[in-house]
């Protein structure tokens, strides 16, 4: 008699944990294919992923329902919103401002000004015990214009599609600085227009074996990456300074 099939068990730990998310927590086949939907926009490879997981997997028809439920909550965790009633808000700020500026012409509204060069000095010099504001971190979208800037490309090119090597190499390197800043690799390829992680994580490996070939990446990697991460010459030493890091 044949020996039965040992029964497929889920994974203790899901394998996010090695790409920057980690979660402990047991997970059942839809957890686990509802979060595939989060970065991975072909339900089919959902599908297949999950399958590889645990041997069954959710019906397609359900991934992409997962799947517009996440882009809806992004879409509205950002914020983004019709452009008429963007444009309609923006005319009344206007109208708002123009008759505020129209108020002050006409002296309807009295603006505090200092009354010397002494007494604006007097009020900033002026010591309320309170701690200095903190310097805000920078955002992605910072991070990709100076990467940018350093290569000579723009950010349009770095988000497009173009297989140009130019501009892949450029993609790489954004890629590579937005992971030394401590960015998981599912949120790196989603600053970089939805792409999933294991994109993100061949552009890393192939801006250290080949970009950093070129002084020019050199140079511009000692320029834009944090000082903890300067002298990284492959992923896998990118990932532990990025583990040592608080």
């Amino acid at each position: 008699m044949a020996n039965p099939q040992p029964r497929l068990n889920a994974p203790k730990a899901e394998w996010f944990s090695r790409c920057g998310l980690p979660d402990t927590a047991p997970i059942s086949v839809n957890d686990y294919a509802r979060r595939l939907c989060r970065y991975i926009a072909d339900p089919s490879t959902v599908r297949v992923r999950t399958l590889e997981q645990y041997g069954k997997a959710p019906p397609l028809e359900k991934i992409r329902t997962w799947r517009a439920d996440w882009l809806a909550e992004r879409d509205w965790c950002r914020g983004e919103r019709d452009p008429q009633e963007s444009a309609a808000e923006a005319d009344r700020v206007h109208e708002f401002c123009a008759a505020i500026a129209a108020r002050i012409a006409a002296g309807d509204m009295d603006v505090a000004t200092p009354a010397n060069d002494e007494a604006a000095e007097e009020v900033g010099d002026v010591d309320d015990g309170l701690p200095a504001p903190a310097v805000p971190p920078m955002a992605y979208t910072d991070v990709l214009a100076q990467c940018a800037r350093q290569i000579g490309v723009s950010v349009e090119d770095m988000l497009s599609r173009s297989r140009k090597a130019r501009i892949v190499r450029a993609r790489q390197f954004a890629a590579t600085v937005l992971r030394s800043r401590g960015n998981s690799y599912p949120c790196v390829g989603r600053y970089l227009s939805g792409r999933d992680h294991s994109t993100i994580m061949h552009a890393v490996d192939t801006f250290f074996h080949v970009g950093m070939r070129d002084p020019m990446y050199v140079e511009a990697w000692g320029k834009v990456a944090p000082c903890a991460a300067k002298f990284a010459r492959s992923r896998a030493e990118l990932d532990m300074v990025m583990v040592a890091r608080p």
